[in-house]
């Protein structure tokens, strides 16, 4: 049953609640558009008749039942309270509900062109009013960023839904000559380079403000963006939407334990003669929303990095066997994973670079297949020793299984052999994974290269930290330092005494001088060699 209401409001509880007992009823319609998405999901997904009975229903008793906003006369627009506005956020959940009935046969073209009259009549006109006038403030720049982007949502999806391409291009059209702070220039307050990567971050417009409006602000562009980009229009890039979700993604990423996992993200002071903001505000910084697989299914679709919203994505589907499931906020959908992630095998792949060092640890989500090039081991260590042992892998590297990897300097394709796998655990032998940035223990060791030795260290648990699918060794063991004992397997080449002068590296990881080798197993630009 439907909760429809005879008119919608949002409205301050001070102001009108002794006036209106339901001064703020819209939650109705966004609870309603949520049940309507779901059940339309389960008639695509299950060919279910009885859930798109169910949700055409819902979408026919509000366009009977409703007759849009709350309108007084005497106020700005007959707009009695400029919280109203922030009602537009449903109309995109609606349309898509919509949009995904519009083919059944169940759903009679009256009753269909009924609804398609009452959306555009709520939502889209009110949204125009907004986007024009602002509620008649002379500074455009006095609403944030997630109102325009609320009304934009609003305007773009009802457009594409009653095939009004004039009201679909005007929203479009405002990303580029807008003059409000959902404007694609206003939107992005600077451009950064990510110092933990090569990625460019942008900084949005509210992060200066608090977190859970940045994190909106997130939402409402991606589905903005998404909803052109299957109508054949690229916002992502002109927005510089996906960087924006790197940005905000990486100050809000939180690690499995609760807490934050970057604190270096890059700030340039704002003001826009309205707000000025000095730094990142760390107010709701954490807030949790389902936009993250939808940045990285578009990241992945046109080959661009998105280490954050990958992060954030992962990290909600080791949280939640539904992954980005049914949202608690009725800013948005949910059923992120279930839109967005991929099942091709050949949309998962990793690059890792390799150092002069000529070792990295990786562990990977997916099975993946071992480059040419790359020798790949597993390690283990024995209690009290000062050296752990490798095994070498082939062919393909299992998800979740961290590895020493061996090779020249140079990036390496990981192709994925399998789609994302729920990790039960990231721990192989005498390896941790990690899929975020991670403080490693006191006591355990990470991979380095100190004096041009490379071998793994002990950490001091204060200020050792290993990135994004890297791996730190666990060991009892009093050394502070363990080699690796690659034994006399895989050897990767063989010179017959004929040493050209490059750097060689005993088993221990100690750097040899040039023309005092004698017979024995080196490591030469990640190869094993033997000279004999």
């Amino acid at each position: 049953a439907a909760g429809a209401v005879e008119y919608l409001k949002r409205m301050d509880q001070s102001n009108w609640e002794s006036t209106y007992g339901d001064y703020s009823n819209f939650t109705r319609a966004a609870t309603d558009a949520r049940l309507a998405y779901e059940l339309a999901l389960r008639y695509q997904l299950k060919s279910s008749t009885a859930a798109a009975n169910a949700a055409v229903n819902i979408l026919n008793k509000w366009a009977t039942t409703n007759k849009g906003f709350l309108l007084l006369k005497g106020y700005n627009n007959n707009i009695p309270d400029p919280n109203e506005y922030l009602m537009c956020i449903q109309a995109y959940q609606f349309a898509n509900a919509a949009e995904l009935l519009r083919d059944y046969s169940g759903w009679q073209a009256a009753d269909f062109q009924k609804f398609q009259t009452w959306i555009r009549q709520t939502f889209a006109d009110v949204a125009i009013l907004f986007l024009e006038n602002h509620h008649n403030d002379e500074n455009a720049t006095h609403y944030w960023a997630n109102w325009d982007l609320a009304a934009l949502t609003a305007m773009y999806s009802v457009g594409v839904l009653c095939d009004d391409a004039t009201l679909a291009q005007y929203a479009l059209d405002y990303v580029t000559s807008g003059n409000g702070m959902g404007s694609g220039s206003n939107l992005i307050t600077a451009i950064h380079t990510d110092p933990d990567s090569d990625e460019t971050l942008a900084q949005c417009q509210e992060s200066g403000r608090d977190q859970g409006h940045a994190t909106l602000d997130v939402t409402l562009l991606g589905a903005f963006c998404q909803m052109a980009w299957s109508q054949g229009t690229n916002l992502f890039d002109t927005y510089n939407a996906l960087p924006m979700a790197e940005y905000v993604g990486k100050y809000n990423l939180k690690n499995d334990e609760g807490g934050f996992v970057y604190d270096n993200v890059p700030f340039t002071a704002y003001s826009n003669g309205e707000y000025s903001h000095s730094s990142l505000s760390s107010d709701a910084r954490g807030t949790v929303r389902p936009s993250w697989e939808l940045f990285y299914a578009y990241a992945r679709s046109t080959g661009q990095s998105a280490r954050y919203c990958q992060q954030w994505a992962e990290w909600a589907r080791r949280q939640n066997a539904y992954g980005e499931a049914e949202s608690s906020s009725t800013d948005e959908l949910g059923f992120g994973t279930l839109m967005f992630m991929s099942t091709d095998a050949a949309d998962y792949s990793y690059t890792l670079a390799v150092g002069e060092a000529g070792a990295a640890t990786l562990v990977l989500p997916f099975d993946a297949l071992i480059p040419e090039g790359v020798e790949v081991y597993s390690l283990s260590h024995t209690t009290g020793e000062a050296v752990a042992h490798a095994t070498s892998v082939t062919g393909t590297l299992e998800a979740n299984t961290p590895v020493l990897v061996v090779a020249a300097k140079g990036n390496y394709s990981f192709e994925g052999a399998s789609i994302w796998k729920k990790a039960e655990s990231a721990k192989s032998g005498a390896l941790n994974g990690v899929y975020q940035k991670t403080l490693v223990p006191a006591g355990a060791y990470i991979l380095t290269v100190k004096d041009g030795e490379l071998a793994f260290r002990k950490a001091d648990g204060s200020s050792n930290y290993v990135e994004a699918n890297r791996a730190y060794l666990t060991a009892e063991a009093v050394a502070a330092r363990l080699s690796v004992d690659f034994g006399t397997t895989g050897i990767g080449e063989i010179e017959n005494g004929k040493l050209k002068m490059e750097n060689y590296y005993d088993l221990s990881g100690r750097q040899m001088v040039n023309g005092k080798r004698s017979k024995g197993l080196y490591i030469r630009n990640g190869k094993k060699i033997v000279v004999k």
